[in-house]
């Protein structure tokens, strides 16, 4: 049977937040870290490929060789690794609200935590990424015209952790987003679940170009397939 251990608590705005690593006899890859919200899961370093497959799918699609990536929300660190991996990364701007999430990673509870806050491309921001993004760059530190923008904080579309996050979803804010991306940039956001049409609605209200790529996986935890969901969105070139 899996057996996990609590390795550090803490609250924020939207519940209480535990760091577990679990333990499964037979799993090659060694233990498996998560972080909860209340006791329900909210991320997983075993069932990862929805997170990497944010930074893929939305650089994919980005034009240019040096490229600003803005993500908003640490969590485990894994949408970060992945745009990492692009050779075109000049920096990482990685906005998270919840001081004790970058303390996880910097005290390697995490265990790649230090290696990665230790890469001179990457930049912690302790701020709520829905108001940093939206304020001046010059008051944050943030790059004036990012290439890429991830997503992940939230549940889905219409499962928020909290509230306030969806007036990110109106259509002055997603405008406002379309128009601070660089020309041949793109924004991606994770949720999951299958595709929703109203929210891809309302990105293509904002954007000339959406898409929205499933991530399907086989979860042993619930003995079923785990669907996530990527969108991208691609504003008007200019």
């Amino acid at each position: 049977m899996p057996t996990y251990e609590e390795l550090a608590w803490t609250s924020s705005p939207f519940g209480e937040l535990a760091l577990r690593r679990r333990e499964i006899p037979g799993l090659e890859t060694g233990p498996i870290h998560e972080i909860t919200v209340d006791g329900e899961m909210l991320m997983s370093s075993w069932l990862d490929a929805s997170e990497r497959a944010l930074a893929g799918h939305t650089l994919d699609v980005v034009e240019g060789e040096t490229l600003d990536v803005v993500v908003g929300g640490l969590g485990l660190g894994r949408s970060v690794q992945a745009a990492l991996k692009d050779p075109r990364v000049a920096s990482v701007h990685v906005v998270e609200i919840v001081p004790e999430v970058i303390a996880w990673h910097e005290q390697g509870l995490i265990p790649w935590g230090p290696a990665l806050l230790d890469d001179p491309r990457v930049r912690v921001h302790r701020a709520d990424f829905f108001a940093w993004i939206e304020a001046p760059a010059e008051e944050v530190g943030a790059p004036e015209r990012p290439h890429a923008v991830l997503v992940d904080i939230d549940h889905r579309p219409d499962a928020l952790l909290d509230p306030h996050n969806a007036r990110f979803q109106g259509p002055a804010s997603m405008a406002r987003l379309a128009r601070r991306l660089a020309s041949g940039g793109a924004f991606g956001f994770w949720s999951a679940g299958p595709p929703q049409a109203g929210f891809q609605a309302r990105l293509e209200a904002a954007f000339a170009e959406v898409s929205a790529h499933e991530v399907r996986v086989d979860n042993p935890m619930i003995d079923a397939e785990q669907v996530d969901t990527v969108y991208v969105a691609v504003p008007a070139r200019t």
